[in-house]
């Protein structure tokens, strides 16, 4: 099934509810527009945006590269997308095949970023960071992953097989190591065939499961492996009755950098005048 007449639902009063959805104190995208600043005539500029978008005079801005700190202390870069342009990311669905909105999806996407008063042309993919990047990886991956995996488990699988994934980073569970390897090797070939591969410092196959300190034991090994996913170490253990659980604790680096950070914020403020 497809819908080829979607732009009709993006009405004045949908676009406000889009606007005040939106956190009001995010950063500023390259139109330099606060979300305070457009509330002071929304309805004239809604207005005016449904009739861009509805006459095709809608023009995607470039986002605004930023860099945050990582962990490791390397810097990752963001794209930070203009007021409007979030606004309108709302409205992407699934298996859309009006031209409008497929438009407004490639006007987005050869947006470009903006870095150092310089636009630089997108070559390929979105900007890291940006508001439409999480939202398209979510549809495509749902095409390369998710749908793939579900008939990669009724077709091979044998036992269970648990898949879950957030936007781009996923974990993967079998019963049989044999099947692990097989799904690996068949899922670097799906990737490749759209000009995908795996992070390779990130991918790897573990043990890890109710049973996997036990036969590790037997077999004269340490303790299970563990791997992080969504900011949390998950480690094999067991409760104070002696049964399995998965240990979930903040990753060490993650950990590290935030109370770096609360202890540069508290040594700034040490010099700060008291306040009555």
């Amino acid at each position: 099934m497809q819908f080829t007449a979607l732009l009709h639902h993006v009405t004045p009063q949908l676009l406000a509810q889009s606007f005040y959805s939106l956190r009001r104190d995010a950063a500023v995208g390259v139109d330099g527009m606060s979300w305070r600043e457009y509330e002071e005539g929304l309805l004239r500029r809604v207005t005016d945006l449904h009739a861009r978008l509805n006459s095709g005079a809608y023009r995607a801005t470039p986002s605004r590269r930023v860099y945050i700190p990582k962990a490791d202390g390397r810097q990752r870069p963001l794209g930070i997308a203009s007021l409007e342009d979030k606004m309108m990311l709302m409205f992407l669905g699934h298996r859309i095949a009006d031209r409008r909105l497929l438009g407004l999806i490639c006007k987005w996407l050869q947006a470009g970023i903006m870095e150092e008063g310089r636009r630089v042309a997108a070559a390929k993919g979105t900007p890291q960071g940006a508001v439409i990047s999480p939202l398209l990886a979510n549809i495509y991956l749902h095409y390369v992953l998710d749908l793939w995996a579900r008939q990669w488990r009724e077709r091979h699988a044998r036992g269970d097989v648990i898949v879950v994934r957030y936007a781009d980073d996923s974990v993967v569970g079998f019963r049989l190591k044999s099947q692990a390897q097989q799904f690996l090797q068949q899922f670097r070939e799906r990737l490749a065939r759209f000009g995908l591969s795996l992070n390779a410092s990130k991918t790897r196959l573990i043990e890890f499961g109710r049973f996997a300190a036990i036969n590790r034991r037997k077999r004269g090994l340490g303790k299970p492996e563990t791997f992080d996913f969504l900011g949390f170490t998950h480690c094999c253990s067991v409760s104070r009755r002696g049964d399995f659980q998965v240990l979930r604790l903040t990753v060490k680096k993650r950990m590290r950098a935030t109370l770096l950070a609360i202890r540069d914020k508290l040594k700034r403020r040490k010099c700060l005048p008291k306040s009555f």
